[in-house]
């Protein structure tokens, strides 16, 4: 009986947990930006000797003009540079077509101008075959590149005016995070009187551990960052390329987006230079990023399992299992289980459990 009341209290948190991620995810954006803005608060209000509420203001204007500045200009930038691309891609379908056509037919009047000559008393032309259907090849995709382009520009430039629309939303996680910042020991005195004081200390004791492991995740990020940041700055010297070790940096810190990482630059850049012309800065880049993903691929298993003290194996076989059954949200989420199952492990809660339903006991 004990066992199925664990069980089911769990299960309950589990769902509880889900329903609250599902259906009230900006709450938990407004106490996670609150959380984090309550050192800022209390170095200002000690340093400015001023009360917590201009302090708290003070810092909530900083902050969040310095990321509305920072996603203005981010989001400037990513639409020129899309807009720029998928205006020049026609131009560069057609040169790189040329060019093979240019190609195409010097083979073709080496190679098998021989052929059609000795197909002529047959009245057929393999030449003139092959001409007709490149150049409908040629038309086909010019024509399906200037329609995609006509239709993608609309697409992203409805998708950043519906991002700037989500203005409910914003202003609703604005006014919470304000709100609870302000009246942050408030809130939090009036927690610590409901919860009794066992269980206080158990999530405290959770929370120390998920912070401590949560940074120990991400030195390993920051770890591979560098070691991608390295990679790049040898292979950049090596092309030549004009400020090697700023472009490094850049793409170093691109790195340390979670599963997505360098290739957020790299792929765009492959692609352009592919249709620009320029093959032998493509096959380059293209060695350089697949070495990069390949020393990836092999240290960043054993890399986060040792920062999280989990093994290789489980840390492999768990992203899987969350791929498998939600998809790329399971991917993104796979670090934030990984962090969570071992604050768990190291808080001794889930010995606590065991115990109680061996003994009759919640208690480590």
């Amino acid at each position: 009986m004990r066992f199925i009341y664990a069980v089911l209290i769990s299960t309950i948190i589990i769902a509880l947990t889900y329903l609250i991620f599902k259906y009230m995810f900006p709450f938990i954006i407004i106490i996670l930006l609150s959380w984090l803005l309550q050192k800022p608060i209390r170095q200002l209000k000690k340093t400015l000797k001023i009360n917590r509420l201009l302090a708290t203001t003070l810092t909530f204007l900083i902050t969040f003009l310095m990321i509305g500045l920072n996603l203005v200009m981010l989001f400037i930038y990513f639409f020129n540079s899309v807009n720029h691309l998928f205006n020049q891609l026609p131009l560069y379908l057609e040169n790189t077509i040329d060019m093979f056509k240019k190609s195409f037919n010097y083979m073709i009047s080496h190679t098998l101008v021989h052929l059609d000559h000795f197909l002529s008393p047959f009245h057929l032309s393999i030449v003139g075959y092959l001409n007709e259907t490149i150049d409908t090849l040629y038309q086909t995709i010019i024509d399906v590149s200037q329609q995609l382009t006509n239709q993608l520009l609309p697409i992203i430039g409805q998708t950043i005016v519906q991002t700037v629309q989500l203005t409910s939303t914003t202003i609703i996680i604005l006014i919470g995070t304000f709100l609870l910042s302000k009246d942050w020991c408030y809130y939090q005195e009036r927690v610590r009187t409901i919860i009794p004081k066992k269980v206080r200390r158990l999530l405290l004791e959770i929370k120390m551990q998920f912070v401590k492991t949560a940074w120990g995740y991400l030195r390993a990020q920051v770890t591979l960052s560098c070691i991608t940041t390295a990679i790049l700055i040898v292979g950049f010297h090596i092309l030549r390329l004009n400020n090697p070790i700023v472009l490094a940096f850049i793409f170093g810190i691109i790195d340390l987006i979670p599963f997505v990482g360098v290739g957020l630059l790299m792929w765009p850049w492959l692609i352009y230079s592919l249709f620009s012309g320029a093959f032998s800065l493509t096959i380059q880049l293209a060695v350089i990023y697949s070495f990069i993903l390949l020393i990836r691929q092999v240290t960043e298993p054993r890399l986060v399992s040792k920062q999280l003290g989990t093994n290789p194996l489980l840390v492999i076989c768990l992203a899987y299992l969350a791929y498998t059954l939600l998809g790329m949200w399971g991917i993104i989420m796979t670090p934030v289980i990984l962090i969570s199952l071992q604050a768990l492990r190291a808080s001794h809660l889930i010995e606590m459990v065991i115990n109680y339903i061996k003994c009759g006991e919640f208690h480590n």
